[in-house]
C-alpha cells in the first residue's frame, strides 16, 4: 500500500497529512507485471471491504525533482528508498499534493492549494474542508510510514483499558446480582409474614 512507503517528516502537520494523503496511502500499488493476476483475483474474489489498486509501471523513466521548498508537503515526506514505487511517489507527491503548509490562516488565503496543522484543505481556490469527524492527532488512525510500533502500543493501551472497563462492569453486575438476591429475600420474608393477618397464629407462647 502507498502508505507503507511514506512517511511524514513534519510533527507539527503530521495529523493534517495524515489526513490529506489518507486516501491515496489506502491505495494498493501494483507493478504492471501482476497487473493481470490482481484484476483477476480481484474480480473473481469477495473482498469484504473496498479496495482501490493502482497500476504502475516501475521501469518508466521520470525526470528529476528538486523538492527545495520546505513549506510544501511534498517536501515534508519521506519516500522508503528501497521501493520500486520511489519514483512514482515522488511524483504523485509533487503534483498531485502540491498543498503549502500554512502556519496561519493568512497563508492559507493566499494559496490556491494549502493545509493547516489543524487540517483546513484548500483545493484549486475554491473548495475548501475540514473533517473533524475524529481527533486529527489520533494515534490509532495513522496509516503513514513503515513503523507502526507507536501506533500498536497505542491500540494496546486502548485495549488494556477496554478490559478493565470490562472487569469492573463484571464486578458492578455481580454485586448487582447479589444485591437483588438480598433484596428478593427480604421480599419473599416480608410476604409470609403478611400471610398471617392474626398475631395469634404465630404466637406460640
Amino acid at each position: 500500500f502507498a502508505g507503507e512507503l511514506l512517511k511524514p517528516l513534519s510533527k507539527p502537520f503530521r495529523g493534517a497529512i495524515e489526513r490529506v494523503l489518507r486516501n491515496f496511502a489506502l491505495s494498493l500499488l501494483v507493478d504492471t507485471r501482476y497487473y493481470d493476476q490482481i484484476s483477476d483475483y480481484v474480480e473473481n474474489h469477495h473482498l469484504n471491504g473496498r479496495l482501490v489498486y493502482l497500476k504502475i509501471d516501475t521501469s518508466k523513466e521520470y525526470e528529476p525533482l528538486l523538492f527545495e521548498d520546505s513549506t510544501m508537503l511534498y517536501s515534508q515526506m519521506e519516500v522508503k528508498s528501497d521501493t520500486p514505487f520511489y519514483d512514482y511517489l515522488r511524483h504523485r507527491l509533487y503534483y498531485d499534493f502540491d498543498y503549502r503548509l500554512c502556519e496561519d490562516i493568512s497563508c492559507f488565503r493566499r494559496h490556491k492549494k494549502a493545509l493547516t496543522k489543524h487540517g483546513q484543505v484548500r483545493q484549486s481556490g475554491s473548495r475548501h474542508e475540514k473533517d473533524d469527524r475524529y481527533d486529527i492527532n489520533d494515534e490509532r488512525r495513522l496509516v503513514l510510514g513503515w513503523e507502526n510500533r507507536e501506533k500498536i502500543l497505542k491500540l494496546q493501551e486502548d485495549l488494556n483499558s477496554i478490559r478493565e472497563k470490562i472487569d469492573y462492569l463484571k464486578e458492578s453486575i455481580k454485586a448487582s446480582k447479589l444485591e437483588l438476591q438480598t433484596l428478593e429475600n427480604r421480599r419473599d420474608t416480608l410476604r409470609d409474614v403478611l400471610r398471617f393477618e392474626i398475631f395469634e397464629t404465630i404466637d406460640y407462647y
